[in-house]
């Protein structure tokens, strides 16, 4: 171990039994309070996005493709054909919404597993789409402006607007009699007050020439579709490819930005609390100013000096990003096993809480240099005065 490392050791525990004194002490609770606020803010947020990423995945498909030839075949991609189009829903008694329309099979029903499903008795998604009649299955806030339920069997009309072509050549409005038999959770607002299930036979004769026909694919590694996009772009030029990503830039891009942000404040909550190791080391300075003469005496540069107090500033700073660190990680570990419930408004049930290891280490390294150049400004001024003035009281 250096001097100056030594030195700052012994500085930082000046008693007997490595007890710290109670200035430091403060200074290391200022920099762990302001570290943990920022590692359980930013996992909060962090699981808030993860929750949102794990729903828009597992209701839509990782990549559209619209194309008049059958995609190209990938490792761990699936492909699945899909119908969908706009459309009405009329439940009667003047209840009329615009409506999505998804045509689904029992390979599509599986690739939507954040669902939650309200089921009549003894039925499956697959089943229930396989029951009497023109099955659907419509979100919770659909079915609650007219008060449908799995086993109420209420029948709707579905109505394309352009659903079938005249012998005169126009279009004109196609009509489904069909019966709700199932109502579903997807924890997405948009989802659940306009997106209408039904089996993908019906679906295609519902929306006819207005249909949008496509490969959906889906991949086990959905953050990294846009790799896969470009791949299949390049196989297939003539085709529309779009990804989960894209369709929602805008919404993640401000995701992004509110967390940059936030970063951003939450850093300067740690640079303010970096203030009390600048008026520890100004004490510790003033204090130490014989000590720091008779090293200089004994050949020590003031440079050397000053790096004492430099890695005095590092060690609170490391000491405070560890017990910060520490504490955040326990409440983040109980606040995911208590499951604290949120209300029903957010569309989330418990405070989701996701932790990131290179953002720890960020945050830990960030403290340190946030500290340690703290320290800098104290210990400046070491070696200004003369040796013989440092000494003359002793």
């Amino acid at each position: 171990m250096s001097v100056t490392r030594y030195l700052a050791l012994r500085y930082l525990f000046p008693h007997r039994g490595w007890r710290i004194s109670y200035f430091t002490t403060t200074a290391i609770l200022a920099v762990a309070i302001a570290v943990m606020v920022q590692v359980l803010v930013l996992s909060v947020m962090r699981g808030f996005r993860a929750d949102l990423i794990e729903k828009f995945v597992g209701l839509n498909p990782h990549i559209r493709l619209v194309s008049t030839e059958a995609p190209l075949q990938l490792a761990n991609m699936t492909w699945i054909p899909a119908v969908e189009g706009q459309g009405i829903l009329d439940a009667g008694s003047g209840v009329e919404t615009g409506v999505h329309i998804r045509g689904v099979t029992p390979a599509l029903l599986a690739q939507m597993p954040t669902l939650e499903w309200a089921l009549p008795v003894d039925k499956d998604p697959v089943t229930a789409f396989e029951m009497s009649g023109v099955p659907i299955a419509i979100g919770v806030e659909l079915a609650s402006q007219f008060g449908a339920t799995p086993n109420s069997a209420r029948t709707v009309n579905m109505i394309a607007p352009f659903g079938q072509v005249t012998p005169s050549g126009d279009l004109a409005p196609n009509r489904i009699t069909a019966t709700v038999r199932a109502v579903f959770r997807s924890g997405l607002y948009e989802a659940d007050q306009s997106l209408v299930l039904m089996p993908a036979v019906y679906a295609k004769q519902l929306l006819g020439p207005q249909a949008t026909e496509a490969w959906w694919g889906y991949t086990d590694t959905p953050m990294q579709v846009s790799r896969i996009a470009q791949q299949l772009r390049n196989d297939q030029p003539d085709a529309t490819i779009t990804t989960w990503q894209e369709e929602n830039a805008a919404l993640f891009g401000a995701l992004t930005l509110e967390r940059r942000v936030m970063t951003a404040l939450l850093a300067l909550v740690v640079a303010i609390a970096a203030t009390g190791i600048i008026a520890v080391l100004f004490l510790l300075v003033s204090s130490r100013q014989q000590e720091m003469g008779i090293l200089l005496a004994l050949g020590c540069s003031p440079t050397q000096i000053r790096q004492v107090f430099m890695w005095h500033g590092a060690m609170v700073g490391a000491m405070g990003g560890v017990l910060g660190i520490g504490v955040a990680l326990l409440g983040c570990t109980v606040i995911s096993h208590m499951g604290i419930p949120l209300p029903d408004s957010l569309y989330v049930r418990v405070l989701p809480v996701s932790i990131s290891i290179p953002g720890l280490v960020a945050i830990a390294v960030g403290s340190c240099l946030v500290t340690t150049f703290a320290a800098f400004w104290p210990a400046r001024g070491i070696g200004e005065h003369s040796i013989m003035e440092q000494l003359k009281y002793e």
